[in-house]
């Protein structure tokens, strides 16, 4: 019984406070048009103290070098399964964002020089950020470009506010339908996010294509190995026949015959061997030196006209709402401060 008072009790409460809602509402639609509408401009109008930004783009179509499913590759990122994973000789497209985004990547772009909209040249994209920003970055990690990056290192907290600068700048996608990698860059300069956009995608070209060559040189270098041994073994086996011959010329015993038979056995085998071994190793060396377009560029980047952000219209949306919130507030609490 005492359940059902309550539930009742609330139930009123709750009516009573949308009529109230309602009522307040409607009697006060002049306030709250005026609170929208002031709270619109000044969200356009403060809009204009934040900095212009724009967003280079571009779409890049990786090399499948190597489709374990066959001609059922295309079917299956239609499906919208990873082909990419059928690749043995390559980094996987999915992977392209994490490489873009990887610190050696970061500082690799941080010292690639750059020009503005305007024609002023920056020595390093790291000299703009440091204009920018107004402060100077002090010598640290950032500056051992030559280090190497598997070695363990230390930023900066200035440093660190750098990188994740040109992180947040730079967003990467990786669309597993269709095989395509989208990235963009964000600046305040139009022809720096171009440019930027320019070096991160002959970054990846070059890492990329570093990882396929690396692999086909390790094949080869172990082939070529195994060239050396099967020619040492093929001399071996010339020299011992040779001096057989050379040492048993009058003999006609059945033995004699036998060891000259499995003499010129081994050296046939050994010709056999080096000269299938020295047919793959030129065939690793041609495929060492082809260059292949690892990442085929779909979309070039190309130098924004408009600005990506701010949005005015957002920020106008935005301080409405803000605005239109604020009164709302005020017109619901006011009978109760002032009874």
């Amino acid at each position: 019984m005492a359940n059902e008072v309550t539930s009742s009790s609330d139930q009123d409460f709750l009516e009573r406070s949308i009529v109230n809602f309602i009522r307040i509402t409607n009697q006060n639609k002049g306030k709250l048009f005026l609170s929208l509408l002031i709270g619109g401009i000044l969200g356009v109008a403060i809009s204009f103290s934040v900095t212009k930004k724009y967003t280079s783009k571009a779409e890049l179509l990786p090399e499948f070098s190597s489709d374990k499913l066959g001609g059922l590759g295309s079917l299956a990122s239609l499906a919208g399964i990873d082909a990419s994973a059928g690749e043995s000789d390559a980094v996987r497209p999915d992977l392209y964002p994490n490489i873009i985004l990887s610190t050696p990547a970061l500082k690799h772009l941080l010292f690639k020089p750059v020009v503005s909209i305007a024609g002023k040249k920056y020595p390093t994209l790291l000299s703009y950020f440091e204009e920018i920003n107004g402060e100077k970055l002090p010598s640290g990690q950032l500056t051992q470009i030559e280090k190497d990056t598997a070695n363990l290192i230390q930023f900066s907290i200035e440093e660190i506010r750098i990188l994740n600068q040109l992180k947040q700048s730079i967003s990467a996608n990786f669309d597993k339908k269709s095989g395509i990698v989208m990235l963009d860059v964000e600046m305040p300069d139009a022809k720096i996010a171009g440019i930027t956009l320019v070096n991160g995608i002959d970054y990846l070209k070059d890492y990329v294509t570093k990882y396929r060559l690396g692999k086909k040189g390790e094949k080869a270098d172990f082939i070529k190995g195994k060239v050396r041994q099967a020619k040492k073994r093929l001399m071996t086996a010339q020299q011992s026949l040779q001096q057989y011959r050379d040492s048993n010329r009058n003999l006609f015993l059945n033995t004699a015959k036998i060891e000259m038979q499995n003499l010129e056995m081994e050296l046939g085998q050994a010709e056999t061997i080096y000269n299938d071994l020295a047919r793959q190793y030129e065939q690793a060396q041609i495929k060492e030196n082809e260059k292949e377009p690892v990442i085929h560029v779909l979309e070039p980047p190309q130098v924004p006209i408009q600005k990506s952000s701010p949005r005015r219209i957002l920020f106008g949306i935005g301080g409405s709402f803000a605005a239109a919130l604020l009164m709302l507030t005020f017109l619901l609490i006011r009978p109760k401060t002032t009874s």
